[in-house]
This record gives C-alpha cells, sequence and structure tokens, in this order.
C-alpha cells in the first residue's frame, strides 16, 4: 500500500516506482524495504496491485480509513510546536523566492549551463535581499 501512496506522491508509473525504491535509502525505508533481507517489487506486481484497488473500488474506503487513523492519532505539544516553527522557516524562504519569480521575472532556472548563470543568480539573490530589506525600518539608510 505504501508503494501506492508513493506512486503519486512523486507521481512515478510503475516502472519508476521501482527504479525509485532501488535508488533511494529513505524511500525504501518509508515503504518498508530491507534491500538486504528481500527485494523491490517488480513493476508488474506493482501494476496487478494498483489494477486490482481500482477494479474493486478502493479509493474511498481507503481515504476514509486513513482519516480515520488520523483523527485518533492527535499531534503532541512538541510536534506542533516542531510543525509550527518549520513553516515559519519555509515561510520565510518561499518568500524570497517568490520575490525571484514575481518582481524580477526569474521563473525558470536551467541546470545546463549553472556555472555560468551563477554569477547573475547571486546578483538576483542580493537584488531580492535588497528588495526584502526595503520594508525593514532602520535597514536602509
Amino acid at each position: 500500500m505504501r508503494i501506492y501512496f508513493l506512486q503519486h506522491g512523486f507521481n512515478l508509473p510503475d516502472f519508476g516506482a521501482e527504479e525509485a525504491l532501488y535508488e533511494s535509502r529513505s524511500l525504501c525505508r518509508f515503504v518498508g524495504i530491507d534491500l538486504g533481507r528481500e527485494p523491490v517489487p517488480d513493476e508488474t506486481t506493482i501494476l496487478n496491485f494498483r489494477h486490482r484497488l481500482e477494479r474493486h473500488e478502493l479509493g474511498d474506503p481507503l481515504f476514509r480509513s486513513v482519516g480515520e487513523y488520523l483523527r485518533y492519532k492527535p499531534l503532541s505539544d512538541t510536534d506542533r510546536l516542531r510543525n509550527r516553527t518549520k513553516s515559519k522557516v519555509r515561510a520565510k524562504v518561499e518568500q524570497v523566492f517568490g520575490v525571484m519569480k514575481r518582481v524580477f521575472a526569474c521563473n525558470q532556472v536551467r541546470y545546463r549551463g549553472l556555472g555560468k548563470k551563477a554569477h547573475a543568480l547571486f546578483v538576483l539573490s542580493a537584488l531580492t535581499h535588497w528588495y526584502l530589506a526595503r520594508r525593514k525600518p532602520g535597514c536602509l539608510a
């Protein structure tokens, strides 16, 4: 079932899920497969499992059972505080990239020739920080 969730979460085809499990230790840990003890299911097995779920229309009951499971597993206060801290940091980081995209029209960063564009990316980052700092009093004198 976790491989099925993995496929949906990362938008992987059947053969892609198999390859991802061979390439990523963390995904194997999530799925619960120890490559030293058992092999990864091949793409045909994954395909047959997916077709069986679809044929028996188990999507809705699966959704409901996951909801029930999560309803009875509330987050602890420590987990809530940790999630709140993570979301604050994430919001600050995403704000910088949002400014890069909206204000300076940097919609795409290509991997090919990234070495040549490093200077431009640093300048763009400096401009973005300057743009964000202008809102804070006393930052730009």
